[in-house]
């Protein structure tokens, strides 16, 4: 659990830090600085090889494509057309279609422990968004984009778990790769379409937080959660993140954090608990084969 803690706050940390770069850069130029910047360090600091790199080059640039850059776009078309809180609210079914697609893909069981501690984080994630901002009535097309970016996102997430679980690569040098593949994709649109950078204090120190704490130290202990937990919980973990910005957020300003937020962080907290206990009922998708 406290590995669960600390990656997701410093995920935290990192969208603060992208919130503040934001306001000087665009976010395609963002995403190519970070993804290079914290690639070229695991890089680095994994002693990668191109040829390690080249051997993986294919479930690598899968990857890359859908946890990055597809899913990205899809999330970004979904904010278009709904609110920002109702983006949050259908987050919540993340886990769920994390469940369904693990049961289909790896033949994990789906659980009454892992269903009602989903339901039960589910229902702080819906508080704690709802006590935010109006979450807003999204049309069936908001809905599908934004399903359809969570799966090609959790999609990806799972090749890279099962690389992970089968010691191919170990956290950093996956991690590494992802992002070299995903900064060198974007580097060329972010190139022709950036203005004129003011590299201020601020957006500088926002840039070093998010690409050292974010890419370079968030992203590997991720992997780490995927490789030793099921996928299901990992992305049920992701619930944490907003808790942590909010908190964040008014600890900075001096504020004293609502009452609803120390009430969703709980209930988050007792979803992740519930999801770990042991099974009352097992389901197992009947066609599905388990991978020898």
């Amino acid at each position: 659990m406290v590995l669960f803690i600390l990656t997701y706050a410093l995920f935290a940390t990192a969208i603060i830090a992208n919130k503040l770069a934001l306001g000087f850069v665009t976010p395609l130029f963002l995403v190519t600085v970070r993804m290079l910047g914290g690639g070229l360090f695991l890089a680095w600091y994994e002693q990668l090889s191109f040829t390690t790199l080249w051997r993986y080059k294919k479930p690598l640039v899968l990857i890359a494509l859908c946890t990055t850059l597809l899913n990205s776009l899809f999330k970004a078309y979904a904010l278009t057309m709904i609110p920002a809180g109702a983006a949050s609210l259908m987050a919540a079914t993340d886990p769920f279609i994390t469940a369904l697609m693990a049961a289909i893909m790896f033949g994990e069981p789906i659980t009454t422990s892992k269903t009602v501690g989903i339901l039960v984080a589910a229902g702080g994630l819906v508080l704690l968004t709802v006590s935010q901002s109006a979450p807003g009535y999204p049309s069936f097309i908001a809905l599908g984009v934004t399903l359809m970016g969570i799966a090609i996102g959790r999609y990806g997430w799972l090749i890279a778990q099962r690389l992970l679980k089968d010691n191919e690569l170990s956290p950093g040098q996956l991690n590494s790769g992802m992002m070299l593949i995903a900064g060198s994709l974007a580097f060329p649109f972010a190139y022709t379409t950036h203005s004129p950078v003011s590299y201020q204090p601020l957006l500088v120190g926002a840039l070093l937080m998010t690409t050292f704490i974010g890419n370079g130290i968030a992203y590997p202990l991720y992997a780490t959660l995927l490789k030793n937990h099921p996928a299901t919980l990992v992305s049920l973990g992701g619930f944490l993140i907003p808790t942590f910005v909010i908190l964040f957020t008014a600890l900075a300003s001096g504020t004293t954090p609502a009452f609803t937020t120390l009430v969703a962080a709980v209930l988050i907290a007792s979803g992740l608990t519930i999801f770990t206990k042991p099974p009352l009922l097992m389901i197992r998708i009947p066609f599905v084969q388990r991978r020898p």
